[in-house]
């Protein structure tokens, strides 16, 4: 049996693979110990700077991390004063980090770009929601999104999308769960998400809203099963989102929570093997996690130790099982205009077929259906997607192929 798709034109670059539900030590984070500190990803590799350091106190210091040689590398320190609770999200090849404390009891709203091809940092549009640290953050598709946060000690909940192409902050509508701060925020799709956090009685509620931007609406999900905290941290790893870490008034927590939005259920995981700590960076790249920094209850209050998550979701590439195809394969390899996806389907079986960006997070959906027994070969050819690196994954029979790809 044969079909034909037109998707994508792509050029597939190595494979990876990660051990299911299984966390791995990787290179401590090269700077000064902290907490606090802002994290995203860009182009497959990790960043992370700012925060409050043991060193340096409010830090400016920016690193970037390549998960391939499982290196640190010093980049441009952040254009703005050191600083400490700021907030941050990537777009394309772009990273934006602002707002946060910058003093004893002193806050800023000022606003930056890092442009990871230069390696520079320009000064944009001032945040509008005023002087605020502790803010969510995430993006979604070619917008930013900031709020909620607080001015020491009066939590907020107004929202506020920024667009970096006119460097232009609206204000949407207000958070569904009230005033609120030291939340974990996250993308998956088209909706942005927020767990968790402290509200303005001290209070931690364990709740998760969603906003969905094509509606300008928040929308209540199930709540946070582990205890309510503040400070936790969070990834998105092919569509599902992980969540864990943080604190409360008693207790400092590791535990690990796995979130599908499609079934709203939260499932535990592997509790995180360092030390229990909060404010710490999360963030995905390759369809793997990381877990890292932030702020513990030992003599080394301040931490830099780093982690990897595998996600169970995730099989090596390459490897057939006996669901799926006896090759997973594209070629030619590399080409500039169009190229074949094949694989063989041993019994018939529902197939998604998407690309994501390098957090996990889907692009597109290019063939959702059920497939009968054969092989296959489509046609990839797409001018929908602009350049750059993404994930060409596959599910079928409830597993998961994925290929890091290259649109030239």
């Amino acid at each position: 049996m044969k079909a034909t798709l037109l998707l994508c034109t792509i050029l597939l670059s190595i494979p990876f693979s990660a051990v299911a539900d299984t966390w791995i030590p990787r290179t401590d984070f090269a700077g000064d110990a902290r907490h606090a500190a802002v994290g995203f990803t860009i182009n497959g590799m990790g960043y992370i700077g700012t925060g409050g350091a043991q060193f340096e106190g409010y830090s400016k210091t920016f690193w970037q991390y390549n998960p391939d040689s499982d290196v640190w590398t010093q980049k441009a320190d952040y254009g703005g004063v050191g600083r400490q609770l700021a907030a941050g999200f990537s777009i394309g090849s772009k990273g934006y980090i602002g707002t946060g404390w910058i003093g004893s009891y002193e806050l800023t709203n000022d606003f930056w770009e890092y442009d990871s091809d230069l390696n520079t940092w320009t000064l944009k549009a001032t945040f509008p929601g005023g002087k605020l640290s502790q803010l969510a953050a995430f993006s979604i598709g070619a917008n930013g999104y900031m709020g909620l946060g607080s001015t020491f000690s009066t939590p907020k909940k107004a929202f506020w999308e920024y667009d970096p192409a006119t460097d232009v902050w609206t204000q949407i509508a207000d958070y569904g769960g009230g005033p609120r701060y030291f939340v974990a925020s996250f993308t998956i799709g088209d909706k942005g998400y927020i767990a968790v956090g402290e509200d303005e009685f001290t209070a931690y509620p364990p709740d998760l809203w969603a906003y969905d931007p094509s509606l300008n609406t928040w929308t209540q999900k199930a709540d946070f099963p582990g205890v309510g905290r503040f400070g936790a941290a969070a990834f998105v790893i092919n569509e599902l989102a992980y969540v864990g870490l943080g604190a409360d008034n008693n207790n400092t927590y590791n535990d690990f929570w796995q979130y599908d939005p499609v079934t709203d259920n939260w499932t535990q995981k592997s509790d995180y093997p360092g030390e229990a700590r909060y404010f710490a960076v999360g963030f995905s790249i390759n369809n793997r996690g990381y877990f890292g920094t932030g702020y513990g209850d030992g003599i080394e209050a301040y931490l830099n130790e780093f982690y990897e998550y595998g996600a169970d979701s995730i099989i090596s590439t390459g490897i057939a099982s006996e669901e799926f195809a006896q090759s997973f394969e594209v070629f030619p390899n590399p080409f500039s205009s169009s190229a074949t996806i094949s694989f063989s389907l041993q019994r018939s079986a529902q197939t998604t077929i998407s690309i994501l960006d390098l957090t996990g997070r889907k692009i597109k959906t290019l063939i959702d259906e059920n497939l009968a027994a054969g092989n296959y070969h489509k046609q990839l050819n797409c001018e929908s997607i602009g350049a750059g690196v993404y994930l060409l994954s596959i599910k079928t029979n409830g597993e998961t192929f994925t290929k890091e790809i290259s649109i030239e």
